[in-house]
């Protein structure tokens, strides 16, 4: 959705950072207002080249903060395998580009409240600081950067933090109402809905005060509740969608990597945990017995890597989640949602015909491109 006009920065341990061309836009705006209202009003005895700069660090430092908000998301995704390899920040905020659903209300809860906590921390900080240091002096440079650093960030998490999807809180009623009704996609409605009644009522609140109060500005509340509206239905109709009208075996991936049973489960990690996959089937003589998850490596103590195989940890044939070719994308997926894997091995008259992934599906609903 935003990839198209992005500038990529740099890199903070794996994932890609990208800022969108419409976050340059933003961003001049930022410093303007800054500078004309916000400094303006505190400090008006600051001279013309001190107020600017005071105004630039200040934007720069909102980047920082919507850049550690979306990072905290993204770190605890990583912590629980969900492949997350870009954030792009973007003219109302930022995105973490993850390619598969949570997969667990666990989860989503867990990264959904990872961004407001780390915005109040450094709320927190930036305020404490600010006080500490700069007691009440109003027109100092430093004392307006924290204070202003504070203000946003507490804005930031309180205003994600209401219940509508896609915002954070929004995330959080989901994961709530999943593991209530242990349905993903009802859940993905229900919170959707929320989220476009919210984005309504703030195109409403921005039309009327623009027009009661003669005040234009307000009109920004109309561009930000159209956009998570939109956000909104377009995630609940994607989630709705998923899968629809295609079956599993066009879809899977039939030449599928597997690891042989006698491999150490060090070996296992070393060579193929390396990638973004999180699970392999497991070969011995000629036939799939297994499969072995990142999961089903985490359960072995790490001193004992090097002495237990693959086949002594690994989900064995009988117990595993499998889908048939003939079955519908949809059902598969909810599948996985229910039972929380990321992979699961297709099987036709009782042998592995190829391998389904979350990210298999996703690709479906965006246009069948593999």
């Amino acid at each position: 959705m935003f990839g198209w006009a992005s500038l990529k920065i740099g890199k903070i341990g794996p994932i890609e950072i990208n800022i969108h061309a419409t976050w340059l836009v933003i961003f001049g705006l930022l410093v303007y207002w800054l500078r004309t209202g916000y400094i303006a009003e505190n400090a008006p005895d600051l001279s013309t080249s001190t107020s600017w700069t005071v105004a630039a660090i200040s934007a720069l430092l909102l980047f920082v903060s919507v850049l550690a908000h979306e990072l905290a998301h993204s770190f605890v995704g990583l912590r629980y395998g969900l492949p997350i390899k870009k954030i792009t920040l973007f003219i109302f905020g930022g995105v973490a580009h993850m390619e598969e659903e949570p997969k667990s209300p666990g989860v989503e809860f867990r990264m959904a409240l990872a961004g407001p906590l780390a915005s109040l921390i450094i709320a927190t900080f930036a305020g404490l600081i600010r006080f500490i240091l700069f007691d009440f002096d109003a027109e100092s440079p430093a004392g307006l950067v924290l204070q202003y650093v504070a203000y946003a960030n507490a804005m930031l998490a309180i205003f994600n933090l209401v219940p509508g999807f896609p915002l954070d809180g929004g995330r959080v009623l989901r994961s709530v109402l999943w593991k209530i009704t242990g349905n993903f996609v009802k859940a993905t409605r229900a919170a959707a809905m929320a989220g476009r009644v919210f984005g309504l009522a703030l195109v409403f609140i921005g039309v009327t005060l623009s027009v009661a109060a003669e005040a234009p500005g307000f009109l920004w509340l109309v561009f930000v509740g159209t956009f998570i509206e939109r956000l909104a239905f377009f995630g609940s109709y994607r989630v709705s969608r998923m899968g629809e009208g295609v079956k599993v075996g066009g879809l899977m991936t039939r030449d599928v990597k597997t690891v042989p049973g006698d491999t150490t489960l060090g070996d296992a990690a070393r060579e193929y945990f390396i990638t973004g996959f999180n699970a392999y089937p497991v070969k011995e003589d000629n036939r799939i017995t297994g499969i072995l998850s990142r999961a089903d490596i985490a359960s072995v103590p790490k001193e004992e890597w090097d002495e237990t195989s693959v086949a002594d940890a690994m989900t064995p044939w009988d117990k595993m989640v499998v889908a048939l070719p003939a079955e519908s994308g949809r059902v598969a997926f909810g599948r996985m949602l229910q039972t929380g894997v990321g992979r699961m091995i297709v099987v036709e008259n009782g042998r592995m015909v190829g391998i389904i992934t979350r990210t298999d599906l996703m690709i479906a609903l965006s246009g069948g491109r593999r």
